[in-house]
């Protein structure tokens, strides 16, 4: 299992096995790179060239997880003794929740190259998607000391620093992943976050349009500008560069609402509540968009309709304090499997499946026979699967 092509083999196949006997292949969204870094700029060209390599590197950037953990297998077991290939099919694990099936890849990946910091990386990914941000956290520190180029590891620690609310620490993260590489757009967007909340927008809007110069079309990058040009008032700024980002789709509600915003503040209130009916479509439980379409329908004298989104305001406001009471109870109660199991639920309810994969995740360890946790969290699993487009093309992989 070590260094051996026959070990390492019968372990990835393992892995594979698993994955592929539940059916499909995607997840969450680890970070490949932070934006100007390459991670395998040190991979030989034996790897680099690798006719398998280039084509996993293709299946993977358009969707096609089973043709890229095929392609990906195939060079991992042809170069036994490197760890490039390992992080490619870590990455897909991660991505598709097998996290059993990652974190034995990641594990082989350090042992083969103990001292690769991408190798740390993503066994630091592994634990933080099981939750073990402890681990995560190790394994991270020891990823940016291997490898002072990586601002893959310190966007992370930022991110689990922010986790338990220390925002100076999770700040400072940001900044050095972005003094190492100026074009990590994961970093500048949270750091960006950090101070338009602390009230510096002109910072904010320096951070964004940096990063946006060197990606233009990072459009949750344009959408945080947009959002703090708003919160300056500059509301026409704001909701051209809206515009401009929403013309890649989206399933995101948020930004539809705030478009919404400021077209209703610019006076254009038949824009304002399409905006607001996109954002709905996207998440039917938005409780701001029903309220800011019920208090313009009212003003407009439409008082049917606005009857109508105020009682659906009600609902999603009332599914939204149910989650905010048990959020607080486990605050107390971290190992009460049963409001677990239910904030589960009213996340799948609320149509956030990755949100509810964290808690029935939780329910599961704690209590591995719960009947309920166990069916919910096949459940979000395979929204998650959906939404990342992966699981036909991993079961057909499986089936060939």
């Amino acid at each position: 299992l070590i260094l051996s092509a026959a070990g390492f083999a019968a372990g990835v196949a393992l892995a594979v096995l698993v994955a592929r006997s539940w059916g499909g292949a995607a997840g969450g969204a680890p970070t490949r790179s932070g934006g100007g870094f390459d991670p395998l700029a040190d991979a030989p060209d034996e790897i680099r060239r690798d006719p398998d390599f280039i084509a996993g590197e293709r299946a993977l950037e358009e969707g096609r997880y089973g043709d890229a953990l095929d392609r990906f297998d195939a060079v991992a077991i042809r170069h036994p003794h490197r760890a490039e290939a390992l992080w490619r099919i870590a990455e897909i694990f991660i991505r598709g929740r097998y996290l059993e099936s990652a974190q034995t890849t990641a594990e082989i990946a350090v042992l083969r190259a103990p001292e690769s910091g991408s190798s740390h990386f993503w066994l630091g990914r592994v634990w933080e998607a099981w939750g073990d941000l402890e681990r995560a956290e190790k394994e991270y520190i020891r990823a940016a000391e291997l490898d002072d180029r990586d601002p893959r590891p310190l966007y992370h620690l930022g991110g689990l620093a922010d986790e338990k609310e220390q925002f100076s620490v999770s700040a400072r993260y940001y900044r050095q992943a972005l003094e190492r590489d100026p074009a990590c757009a994961p970093a500048a967007h949270y750091l960006a976050i950090q101070e338009r909340g602390a009230g510096r927008f002109d910072e904010a809007v320096r951070l964004l349009e940096a990063a946006l110069e060197r990606d233009p079309e990072h459009q949750n990058l344009r959408f945080n500008l947009a959002q703090t040009l708003l919160r300056m008032g500059e509301v026409e700024a704001s909701v051209r560069e809206f515009r401009r980002a929403l013309k890649a789709p989206t399933d995101q509600a948020e930004p539809y609402f705030y478009l919404g915003r400021g077209l209703e503040l610019l006076g254009r209130p038949a824009e304002a509540i399409e905006a607001w009916r996109g954002a709905l479509r996207r998440d039917p439980h938005l409780a701001s968009a029903w309220y800011a379409l019920a208090q313009l329908l009212e003003r407009q004298g439409r008082a049917e309709e606005a009857a109508k989104a105020r009682e659906r305001f009600e609902e999603a406001r009332e599914l939204a304090s149910r989650v905010s009471r048990i959020e607080s109870h486990l605050e107390t109660s971290p190992r009460d499997v049963e409001a677990l199991v239910e904030l589960g639920r009213l996340h799948l309810e609320k149509g956030k499946p990755y949100q509810a994969f964290e808690s029935l995740n939780r329910a599961r360890e704690i209590d591995p026979e719960h009947a309920a946790a166990r069916a919910l969290f096949e459940r979000a699993l395979g929204e998650i699967r959906a939404r990342e487009g992966a699981g036909e093309e991993a079961s057909a992989s499986g089936s060939e």
